[in-house]
């Protein structure tokens, strides 16, 4: 780009504008520059400039004309119709994307050289370290995964932490860079920061050592009193109101705020935390904590809802804060609930009291996990029978607010491979156990829990009828994809009935053996840099809904005893008929379950300024019929089509 020395008019005008500068040989301009615009300014250093021909319109519809007024700038390359207005220290060694601003604000330089975050280490899970890892703006949940869960593996973790390093050198810099369209107002020192295009930042109190990665589509955002140090923001992550953060990684459309503070800790897409704290935490994708008192602690967590006060413990006072623990996708902790580290909680389980015998239940997913005593009390998959389950099911899909690239490659659904495998094993040892029960037995003992003899054959059906009716709706979606549905036999045929298994990599539903030839290319050298692992990682899950259905067939085969390359059509109806009849058996329970929400009990707060026959009234003013209710609608819109599919195929 092309830039001039200033004419000895244009260095008139500057100093009639109040403007000062020790050498103007080093201020440099492009044609076009006008110094109307140009007021108050002191220059030092090499000082490139742009021109200065637009109009910023402020929120509140304020107008602004581009220019620099009441500003020290050092060192800097400033773009074209860029605002720079009453800054109260210095804009040093930066370059100022066009049509930005920064307005009102504090010092905004870069001292020395700098990685901005990309040479910090977030000591996840363990607070004494084991599992760090390395910020960065090409991380995402299953490269971190990957290097914070692989330690076995020492080949692997080296050769990923270089490939970590090789792109954090490349971020080395002197110079701090502010992108097109970004936005810094009313706020106070800005170190080693470098801004992502269109970056919204107002009202921050410190900003050091970061990057904000930021797009036009997805623009990120730095609020009021919010202190970060050490840290990388994903396009669209929101960090406001007096959020303070060390150490941490931000993900795409993941918000932090209310004064919630974080150390050592990765949050991934649509995570949302507020008001509580994280020490040494991964959060994959739709982690929630939003109320005080809230801790979250040397862990991992997924798709999790944890309830006010809720806690864990990594330090048993013999060596430190060194343990750590799993809470699988869709964990649901209650207000006051307490886990003491390690422990394993198993998908969709429901933690409510205080545990401290180190429960492991990775096998018993749709739980509920209870405190009795001092004892820790399993119901194992009765949460298949809760609307609440379905609901949230429903409504992650519904939350990815993500525009355009999404990074963490997200496996949406309630039922998916990895879960229902690890039903099936659950299945299998409660149904071992239901066989070989002594009389007058009560309870058997698993993992560090206690289970009531009482309820095994309800959890038996839970578990049977969620493998009985994920067959049905696998089958049923190949039977979609074919247009003839007689042809019943080519939609559901497959090459091989091959042996897979399955892993939740930090959201990603995705077979093991995938991610095993992608552990070998990394130690093998093939790939060569974090976008080549992205590549391989988006190219494995491209492949999803085939390796999921070469599943389904050998679990047909185990289940049924059908193999579906020689299926005959009684064998298929057969299938879809269970499947059908577990679903309907399951929405009943649902709804049940949904419709003690309407309960009269549960009326006790209505109708008190009314007489007593008015408080069922008010109670469906305020909170509108079960039957009108948007979730059970939209349940019983599912059961109705899945009649008419049912009944559809049955005639074929």
């Amino acid at each position: 780009m092309n830039y001039r020395s200033l004419s000895k008019t244009e260095i008139k005008q500057l100093e009639i504008n109040g403007c000062i500068c020790i050498d103007w040989g080093k201020v440099k301009v492009k044609d076009g520059f006008s110094t109307q615009y140009i007021k108050n300014a002191v220059f030092d250093g090499d000082v490139l400039l742009g021109i200065t021909e637009s109009i910023h319109i402020l929120k509140g519809g304020i107008n602004k004309h581009s220019g620099i007024f009441n500003a020290f700038i050092n060192n800097s390359t400033i773009g074209d119709n860029v605002l720079i207005e009453n800054i109260k220290g210095y804009i040093s060694n930066c370059n100022v994307g066009d049509n930005s601003i920064i307005s009102f604000s504090g010092p905004v330089y870069c001292e020395g050289e700098s990685y901005f975050g990309h040479d910090v280490n977030a000591n996840v899970m363990i607070e004494t370290g084991g599992r760090e890892v390395a910020l960065s703006s090409k991380l995402t949940s299953q490269n971190a995964y990957i290097l914070a869960m692989y330690r076995h593996d020492k080949g692997l973790t080296t050769t990923l932490k270089k490939l970590f390093l090789d792109y954090a050198n490349s971020q080395l810099s002197s110079t701090m860079n502010i992108g097109q369209g970004a936005r810094i107002i009313n706020s106070g020192e800005i170190k080693n920061v470098k801004i992502g295009p269109f970056a919204e930042i107002s009202g921050v109190s410190l900003l050091e050592n970061g990057t904000i990665d930021s797009r036009e589509d997805s623009p990120t955002q730095v609020g009021v009193s919010v202190i970060a140090k050490g840290f990388v923001l994903a396009p669209g992550a929101e960090v406001l109101e007096s959020a303070q953060i060390y150490n941490t990684y931000i993900g795409e459309r993941s918000r932090v705020s209310k004064g919630f503070t974080s150390h050592d800790s990765l949050f991934f897409a649509n995570s949302i935390m507020e008001n509580g704290e994280a020490c040494s935490i991964f959060a994959a994708p739709y982690s929630v904590s939003m109320h005080k008192s809230s801790l979250l602690i040397g862990g991992y967590f997924a798709f999790l809802n944890a309830g006010s006060g809720s806690n864990q413990s990594n330090h048993l006072y013999k060596l430190g804060p060194i343990h750590e623990g799993i809470v699988e996708r869709g964990g649901a902790l209650a207000s006051d609930s307490y886990i003491m580290w390690p422990a394993h909680i198993g998908a969709f389980t429901f933690v409510m009291g205080r545990h401290y015998s180190h429960p492991d239940i990775e096998s018993m997913p749709f739980s509920m996990l209870i405190q009795k005593g001092t004892e820790s009390w399993l119901t194992p998959g009765v949460n298949l029978n809760k609307v609440g389950i379905i609901r949230d099911s429903q409504k992650w899909p519904k939350r990815d607010k993500r525009i355009g690239e999404k990074r963490d490659i997200i496996t949406h659904g309630l039922f998916t491979p990895y879960v229902i495998s690890q039903t099936l094993k659950g299945y299998n040892f409660l149904l071992k156990k239901s066989r070989s029960l002594k009389p007058k037995q009560e309870y058997i003992q698993y993992n560090g829990t206690f289970i009531k003899t009482a309820g095994l054959d309800r959890s038996l059906d839970c578990y049977y009828n969620a493998i009985t009716s994920y067959i049905s709706e696998k089958v049923l979606e190949r039977l979609h994809a074919n247009e003839d549905p007689s042809e019943f036999q080519e939609a559901l045929a497959v090459p091989n009935l091959g042996e897979i298994s399955w892993k939740d990599i930090a959201g990603m539903i995705t077979p093991k053996e995938g991610i095993d030839q992608i552990i070998l290319d990394i130690k093998e050298g093939r790939v060569t840099s974090i976008d080549d692992l992205e590549a391989e990682f988006q190219e494995l899950n491209s492949g999803y809904e085939q390796y999921e259905w070469i599943w389904c067939s050998k679990l047909i085969l185990d289940w049924y005893s059908i193999d579906v390359n020689n299926i005959k059509k009684a064998e298929l109806k057969r299938i879809l008929e269970l499947g059908y009849n577990a679903i309907l058996m399951n929405g009943e329970f649902v709804l049940e379950d949904a419709l003690k929400e309407y309960d009269d009990k549960l009326k006790v707060s209505y109708g008190t300024h009314e007489p007593e026959d008015q408080k069922g009234a008010e109670f469906s003013n305020v909170r509108g019929e079960f039957d009108s209710n948007p979730v059970v609608a939209q349940l019983r819109q599912h059961y109705r089509e899945q009649a008419l599919e049912y009944r559809k195929l049955s005639t074929f």
